[in-house]
C-alpha cells in the first residue's frame, strides 16, 4: 500500500513543480513591468576624451595652380582651449594664402578647435608638409600635442587640356558678359594714352619756356657775337651816361652766360620772354633776374663752373657803377669805359676755340 503510494504521489508532484515555477515566472514579469524605474532605461558606456591633434587635406591631390585648404583639428575636453601656435609658413613647391581661425564647436562631451589655410601650389610633385605642435591648456595644466605632417601630392593639369596651344585667358562667362566689342575698347584705350602723352609734351614745353614754332626754325647770331655787339653800343655811350652804359653792360654779360653756358639754379628762376633795357632780348632766367649775392650763392652751370667766379666779380664792379653812393661823386666815364671793356675781354675769352673772334 506504500509502495502504490509512492508510485502514484511522484506525477502530482511534478506537476506542482512546474506549476509553481511558471507562475514565480508571470509574477516576476509582472513585476518588472510594473516598476517604472525600469522603463526605457539603457547603460551607456563612453570612453573618456584624450586631446588630440591632426591635419587634414581637402581634396587630397592638388592640380597646379588651384586653391586648397589644409585644416588642423584639435580635439580637447569641454572648458579646454588651445594657446596660440604658428602654422608653416615656407614650404617648398607650395604658397600659404591665407590663415583662419574658425570657431570652437563646443560639444557636451568635447571642444573641436580648428584652424584653416588655404595653399596654392606653384611646382609639380610631392611635397612633406611639417608636423606642428600645438599647446593645450585646461585645469591649470598645459598639454603639448604634436600635429602629425602629410604629404601634399600635386599634379599637372595638361591631361585635361590635350591640345591646347594658346595661354589661358578669362573665363567663357566673363568674355560673353564683355558689353561692346573689343575694338571699341582698344581705340578708346589708344586715344587716353595719346591724349596723357600729349599733355605730358605741352607740359615740357611750357615748363622750357620754348614758343611754339610754326615753321622752321632759323638758328640766331651766336651769343659772343649778340653780347659784343650790346657791349659796343654801351662803350658808344658811356660819355653821355655811364650808368646806363654799365647797365647794358651787364644785362649783355648776364644774357651771354645764359646763352652761353646754360642756367643756374638759384631761387628766382622764371621762364618770360622779355627785352631787357631795350639792348637785348632773351628768356629771363636765374642768370638774369637774380642780383649779384644771389648769384654768388647760386650753384653754376657745369660748363661755367670755371669761369664762374670772374663773372660774379665783374657784375660787383658793374654794380659800383649802375649803384653809386647818394653822397658820392657821379660816375666816372673812365671807370666805366675800363669796366666794360674788361667785360668785352671776357666774353672773347670764353668763346669757343676754331670760331672766329
Amino acid at each position: 500500500m506504500r509502495r502504490h503510494e509512492i508510485a502514484i504521489g511522484k506525477p502530482q508532484r511534478t506537476r506542482l513543480f512546474c506549476t509553481a515555477s511558471l507562475v514565480l515566472t508571470m509574477a516576476l514579469m509582472s513585476a518588472c513591468e510594473d516598476d517604472p524605474a525600469s522603463v526605457g532605461k539603457s547603460v551607456v558606456y563612453q570612453a573618456p576624451v584624450q586631446s588630440r591633434a591632426l591635419w587634414v587635406l581637402e581634396p587630397a591631390t592638388i592640380g597646379i595652380g588651384d586653391v586648397a585648404t589644409l585644416e588642423v583639428a584639435v580635439v580637447t575636453r569641454p572648458n579646454h582651449r588651445v594657446l596660440p601656435f604658428a602654422t608653416p609658413r615656407n614650404v617648398a613647391g607650395l604658397w600659404i594664402l591665407e590663415v583662419e581661425t574658425l570657431p570652437v564647436a563646443r560639444e557636451p562631451n568635447r571642444w573641436i578647435h580648428r584652424t584653416r589655410v588655404r595653399i596654392r601650389p606653384r611646382e609639380v610633385g610631392q611635397f612633406a608638409w611639417p608636423a606642428t605642435p600645438i599647446e593645450v591648456e585646461g585645469d591649470g595644466v598645459v598639454e603639448t600635442l604634436t600635429a602629425d605632417g602629410l604629404t601634399v601630392e600635386v599634379v599637372s593639369i595638361i591631361p585635361q587640356y590635350i591640345g591646347k596651344l594658346t595661354p589661358f585667358g578669362l573665363p567663357p562667362e566673363l568674355v560673353d558678359s564683355t558689353p561692346g566689342r573689343p575694338w571699341i575698347w582698344a581705340a578708346g584705350g589708344a586715344g587716353f594714352t595719346l591724349g596723357c602723352l600729349g599733355l605730358l609734351w605741352l607740359a615740357r614745353r611750357e615748363s622750357n619756356g620754348r614758343p611754339a614754332s610754326t615753321g622752321k626754325r632759323t638758328p640766331g647770331s651766336p651769343p659772343w657775337q649778340t653780347a659784343l655787339e650790346a657791349i659796343e653800343a654801351s662803350l658808344n655811350r658811356v660819355d653821355l651816361d655811364p650808368i646806363s652804359a654799365c647797365e647794358a653792360a651787364s644785362v649783355a654779360l648776364r644774357c651771354y652766360m645764359d646763352r652761353r653756358f646754360g642756367r643756374a639754379v638759384g631761387d628766382a628762376a622764371s621762364t618770360v620772354s622779355s627785352t631787357i633795357s631795350g639792348t637785348i632780348s632773351c628768356t629771363i632766367s636765374c642768370t638774369i633776374s637774380c642780383t649779384t649775392e644771389e648769384l654768388e650763392r647760386a650753384i653754376p652751370p657745369f660748363a661755367a663752373t670755371s669761369r664762374w667766379p670772374g663773372f660774379v666779380l665783374l657784375l660787383r664792379r658793374l654794380d659800383q657803377f649802375r649803384f653809386p653812393a647818394p653822397t658820392g661823386a657821379a660816375c666816372a666815364a673812365a671807370g666805366a669805359r675800363e669796366i666794360i671793356r674788361d667785360v668785352a675781354v671776357f666774353v672773347r675769352d670764353s668763346i669757343p676755340n676754331g670760331v672766329a673772334r
